[in-house]
């Protein structure tokens, strides 16, 4: 009996080492691999959107972004449907590169999405949410990330080093 106790000691105590080693990995590799600054947005509606980031990715591995649809909400409403048109893949062993992603843009209200760029413009991000679902690649390896309604700020917060925005 009290050789089983142990073992489910050393069994717990393992599996509460390995979680916090699984975070600690999490937050190195967002270390190493980030969206640095938002460059610029060019585009109109019928061609399509270019969004340019500056990207950090100091690990050996050159991830593809395969996959991305996302809804912007402005309070309770879906303002805008984001998609990729094309995949984009993020060189590797750099402390800066500058990449472009291809993004079609569908509105479902007009008005709601001119309020949105306004308040943009302004910093104003309260009451903007939004959903990503993206498809990466690295090697042979499909990993799907999934943000579910985040608010605008947090996920700039979160995901981008510096929120520097440029109309072009």
């Amino acid at each position: 009996m009290k050789r089983l106790h142990i073992i489910l000691v050393a069994a717990t105590v393992l599996l509460l080492a390995t979680g916090c080693n699984k975070e600690a990995r999490r937050d190195r590799l967002r270390q190493k691999v980030r969206i640095e600054s938002i460059e610029g947005v060019s585009g109109n509606m019928d061609d399509g959107w270019s969004v340019r980031l500056l990207i950090r990715n100091t690990t050996g591995y050159k991830p593809t972004l395969t996959a991305c649809d996302g809804t912007i909400y402005v309070g309770e409403r879906k303002v805008a449907h984001l998609r990729l048109l094309d995949e984009v893949q993020i060189p590797k062993r750099t402390e800066s590169a500058e990449i472009t992603l291809p993004v079609a843009v569908t509105l479902s209200n007009p008005l709601a999405a001119l309020a949105l760029v306004g308040a943009v413009r302004k910093g104003n991000y309260d009451g903007i949410d939004i959903s990503l679902a993206l498809q990466i690649r690295v090697m042979s390896a499909n990993r799907t990330v999934n943000v579910e309604r985040m608010p605008l700020r947090k996920f700039l917060d979160n995901v981008v080093g510096s929120r520097k925005t440029e109309k072009q």
